[in-house]
């Protein structure tokens, strides 16, 4: 999952190093105040557009991926998070436990980030509507991850709830 996670930081630089782009093309100092001026920026927004078109597709695609493991990892580990709220004691549910304890904290600073990301974003469809459709689509995929997550939270509260406590390891701990 972290794997994901560190692709979708790629793609968000993408979309930001394109974004850096757009003050420049649409300064109205840089464009000609003449009747094209109008269509000179809608022009540059379009261009901006078709750039962060095809990662906002692979970043909605990677939450996508990253909500389908979580979906399908959900029936074993409520399976997990049962025998541990039933008390029982074996390795396997410990080191299961352990390992969600360890993931979610790790993996709730990324969606975080990624969530502060998209509010960034959201602000760019006001420029113009033909940024519409690819901040929709971080949006959704913003919307897939944090959807995900949520189901992982869900397993570390009860798992929290049977007084296990988040393992201390040495190299994964801040």
């Amino acid at each position: 999952m972290g794997g994901i996670f560190n692709a979708i930081s790629e793609i968000m630089d993408q979309i930001t190093n394109a974004s850096d782009l757009i003050p420049e093309a649409v300064n109205p100092a840089n464009l000609d105040l003449s009747a094209g001026a109008a269509v000179a920026k809608i022009a540059a927004l379009q261009s901006f557009a078709d750039m962060i078109s095809s990662p906002a597709q692979q970043m909605f695609d990677l939450a996508s991926r990253f909500a389908s493991e979580v979906i399908s990892l959900d029936p074993g580990v409520l399976a997990v998070v049962r025998a541990a709220e039933s008390g029982t004691a074996e390795d396997f549910v410990d080191y299961c436990c352990d390992l969600v304890l360890t993931i979610t904290p790790k993996l709730r600073h990324n969606v975080e980030v990624v969530k502060n990301y998209g509010q960034g974003m959201s602000i760019l469809p006001r420029a113009s509507q033909v940024l519409r459709p690819p901040v929709a689509k971080v949006a959704a995929a913003i919307q897939q991850m944090a959807d995900g997550f949520e189901r992982m939270e869900d397993w570390e509260r009860r798992i929290t709830a049977t007084g296990r406590s988040r393992p201390k390891l040495p190299d994964m701990d801040e």
